[in-house]
């Protein structure tokens, strides 16, 4: 399960749901499930369809406009697509999923945290440790998407090797 999985909340008097939106949240719906039963390969395809669905497949295109609906859903179906690949260890993928959200929001904890994960991986130790920098950082500032779950810098830094990382600077 994900913190950044969160039903979009309803406004009072808000229109229906395009057709598009209930779609992709009922594709995110499966997703969730098939990842709540570590089944990582059919996760990432449900979220890649539901990224699709709302305006481009992760890499492509413009996406839709943040602070929309349609977007904020986007963004939660990226950063768990990233999380599958991050299952699945397709290192290159969650690397550029977490990196096109993060040009959309440069606030993004977990975007950060996720693509650390995938560039140590790839060993590339000193690229990973800032951005864990960055996850801290906005984890400490408490921004809504900067919170790397319970446990907080030592989980974080235990998860993804701490062992690795133990000789560099986390500053």
């Amino acid at each position: 399960a994900d913190a950044h999985d969160e039903k979009p909340r309803k406004r009072k008097g808000a229109a229906a749901k395009s057709p598009v939106l209930a779609r992709a949240e009922k594709l995110r719906a499966r997703a969730r499930a098939a990842g709540s039963a570590e089944k990582w390969e059919e996760a990432a395809k449900l979220y890649g369809q539901a990224c699709t669905l709302l305006g481009r497949a992760p890499g492509e295109g413009e996406p839709p406009e943040a602070a929309s609906e349609e977007g904020r859903l986007l963004q939660q179906c990226q950063l768990n697509l990233a999380l599958c690949c991050v299952k699945r260890e397709i290192w290159d993928q969650a690397r550029d999923v977490c990196t096109e959200v993060l040009k959309r929001d440069a606030r993004c904890g977990t975007a950060y945290y996720r693509r650390a994960q995938a560039l140590l991986a790839e060993d590339s130790p000193d690229a990973a440790v800032w951005d864990l920098q960055q996850a801290a950082r906005l984890s400490l500032e408490g921004s809504s998407q900067g919170s790397s779950g319970p446990g907080g810098w030592a989980a974080m830094r235990k998860s993804i090797g701490g062992k690795r990382l133990s000789r560099l600077s986390l500053g």
